[in-house]
């Protein structure tokens, strides 16, 4: 929600009313037609209560998984003073509203920006359905900013904010007008779900008199930037230093997560908080990752710190100038809140205490043919300092464009407290190392990943971090689809394997899943992926999908696998894991399998219950099939 300049008005965002109502049935059967049951009674005068209810009506498309059943969003505003809500726009049926926020006072405080999308994709015309929005963001967008409540003379009071980009979303301003937002150009030109972000601002004078384009930022500090890795910029005001309005924002870099300061004025990038810890900062180091929480106007920033064995940490730092923010380490002071530091209960404490982490940059197995030589990945486990063998889990991520970063994750954690050594992958094609390591991946899905998690594995068995007879992988999404890959592509490196919804035959995805956009950009790369996008898939297609799937070498895999699924899931619906075990047991020598299927729960699994059970559940199976049995666990 966004309240307006005066505090008269609140922008939110809710479902917009069904287009009409079914006929109710029932004992309420023939209402309208003069019965007693007009009224929802029966002749006698009792109320039919239980046995009246509405029918279901035509089908209604919606955004995909996480949004079954929801209506289209929009943007309302409520009066406060006169206790009316209105629609902020005449909505059009094939389009959604969202993210809305007021103009600052100082450009006069009553015009109202949000965002819309198409319902259909202009990028993919051939695919017909309306496609899953939560974590695509290659779904075209643009802003538009209206009067509020406007010239009632006036046809529309409603232009579009004439970017000069098919992606912008994300809008915020700062205190002079200046209107800050967020585009995944990059996304929306390759296909790819996720790619390199930028920021741009306009003017407020730009906005109003609709000059095309918008300034764009660049990274003004010292080291290697990746680019602008976030989702969506934080809530809170700008602050003025030296004139300069200035907004924060948390970006992935490379391995960690950072805080970074976006100086409007200049349009400059700089990083804000310390790359790792302030040296005062107990249990924290080098590996620790940050993230911005808030702002105040009398210039104090806040933001959390965490690691793998520190849940929290809040610090706070006052920025009173453009110099304050070119020394990202000092002036960062630890804020103690109690019951966050000390809620943990001491035998978890103490477990955390144990673990550590270390980053290593590992050298590609195609090194020598590849401009993209090297990636990232995190061995967290007791005593890091020592790299003593211990039973091993290869963890690579979801997406694929995402990441893992060094911050707090309670099942990483959690498997590391148990005296796993966990090892976090963060393969090329992840997002945080820049655009032409996150385009290298596309058409070479089932290769360049795999082998980029067994070159991870490698370098720290090198290192003697690894029990090399109690080696087991985990995964979900497209981490699970690595996790098929590497047991069946090399079925004698591990005992044991742990798959949430995975995806295990793109070919069968593809007619299923909310997004088979997803399913033509990863196989076949962005030009040949945008070229064979289609609601009817061809015999080519769908050859070329399964041969880079992990069922194709489901004859060879040996490791125990157990498949957690979600009922709800609709992003890889849960037929493709329950297959996938079908035919494992089919084969010659079927390994044990188990499938969990959580009946509540969508592709995340994220509901509370889901997320303790599943966790308790793979720390079973790990040990059940003799990977984290020895000594060293």
């Amino acid at each position: 929600a966004s309240w307006s300049a005066d505090e008269m008005f609140v922008a939110y965002v809710a479902e917009r009313p069904k287009k009409s109502q079914t006929p109710e049935w029932g004992d309420g059967f023939g209402k309208g037609r003069g019965g007693a049951a007009d009224n929802g009674e029966e002749a006698g005068g009792v109320k039919a209560k239980g046995r009246v209810w509405r029918g279901v009506g035509e089908f209604e498309d919606d955004w995909g998984e996480a949004n079954t059943g929801k209506q289209a969003p929009v943007v309302f505003v409520l009066d406060v003073a006169e206790r009316l809500v209105t629609m902020a726009m005449e909505p059009d049926a094939e389009k959604s509203y969202g993210q809305p926020v007021w103009s600052p006072k100082a450009v006069d405080g009553n015009h109202l920006v949000y965002v819309q999308w198409n319902h259909s994709s202009s990028i993919f015309p051939n695919l017909t359905e309306r496609l899953g929005i939560v974590y695509c963001f290659n779904r075209p967008c643009e802003m538009v900013v209206r009067a509020w409540p406007g010239d009632p003379e006036k046809e529309t009071n409603a232009q579009g904010v004439n970017t000069g980009l098919k992606s912008a979303f994300s809008p915020r301003f700062t205190d002079g007008g200046d209107l800050v937002f967020l585009s995944q150009e990059n996304a929306v030109r390759s296909g790819t779900h996720s790619a390199t972000p930028e920021v741009h601002s306009k003017t407020w004078d730009s906005i109003v008199d609709g000059t095309e384009g918008a300034q764009g930022f660049s990274y003004g500090g010292s080291g290697d930037f990746p680019g602008m890795y976030a989702s969506v910029l934080a809530d809170g005001p700008a602050l003025t230093l030296d004139g300069h309005a200035v907004l924060f924002a948390t970006v992935q870099w490379r391995s960690k997560t950072a805080v970074v300061a976006l100086d409007v004025t200049n349009g400059e990038i700089l990083r804000a908080s310390p790359e790792g810890a302030p040296s005062d900062a107990a249990a924290l180091d080098s590996s620790s990752s940050w993230a911005f929480l808030g702002a105040s106007s009398n210039g104090y920033v806040l933001a959390q710190a965490s690691a793998p064995n520190v849940p929290c940490r809040l610090f706070a730092k006052r920025m009173t100038s453009l110099e304050s923010l070119e020394d990202p380490l000092t002036g960062w002071q630890e804020v103690y809140v109690p019951g966050v530091v000390d809620a943990c209960p001491e035998l978890a404490r103490t477990a955390l205490e144990a673990i550590s982490a270390s980053i290593a940059e590992i050298s590609a197995f195609d090194a020598d043919v590849n401009p993209i030589k090297t990636f990232e990945a995190t061995l967290i486990g007791p005593n890091q300092n020592e790299k003593a063998p211990r039973p091993t889990l290869l963890v690579p991520h979801g997406g694929p464009h995402t990441a893992y970063s060094t911050q707090f994750i309670p099942s990483i954690s959690f498997l590391a407290a148990c005296g796993y050594n966990v090892i976090t992958v963060n393969y090329r094609g992840s997002t945080g190392f820049g655009e032409a390591s996150l385009q290298s991946l596309p058409g070479n899905i089932g290769t360049a990943d795999v082998q980029d998690c067994m070159a991870a594995l490698e370098h720290f068995a090198s290192e003697g971090a690894v029990l090399p007879d109690q080696v087991a992988v985990v995964g979900g999404s497209h981490g699970g689809f690595l996790t098929g890959h590497l047991i069946g592509q090399f079925p004698t490196v591990f005992k044991a394997a742990v798959m949430r919804n995975p995806v295990c035959n793109i070919s069968l995805m593809v007619h299923l899943t909310d997004i088979p956009d997803w399913c033509y950009i990863e196989t076949f790369g962005s030009e040949e992926g945008f070229f064979r996008a289609q609601a009817r898939n061809t015999r080519e297609d769908l050859i070329a999908m399964e041969q880079k799937s992990p069922v194709r070498y489901i004859d060879s895999v040996q490791a125990a696998v157990l498949v957690m699924l979600g009922a709800c899931d609709r992003r890889v619906p849960l037929d493709d894991g329950k297959r996938y075990v079908s035919r494992l047991k089919q084969s010659d020598h079927a390994p044990d399998t188990r499938v969990v299927v959580f009946e509540k729960d969508e592709h995340g699994l994220t509901r509370p219950q889901t997320d303790f059970e599943q966790w308790i559940t793979c720390l079973w199976w790990l040990r059940h099939h003799g990977c984290g049995t020895s000594d060293a666990s």
